[in-house]
């Protein structure tokens, strides 16, 4: 009983950083893509 508490327990914790370490990722790309933009803006000026 208590062993399968401990299983479901860590495998709600495993998803749960799984999805921040993917959030990460996201914000860091849309970061990449606004300097991005911002570096074609000033090219085209």
């Amino acid at each position: 009983m208590l062993l399968s508490f401990l299983l479901v327990a860590s495998l709600m914790l495993a998803s749960c950083a799984k999805e921040e370490v993917v959030e990460e990722e996201e914000e860091e790309e849309e970061a990449v893509v606004e300097e991005e933009e911002e570096e074609e803006e000033e090219a085209v000026v």
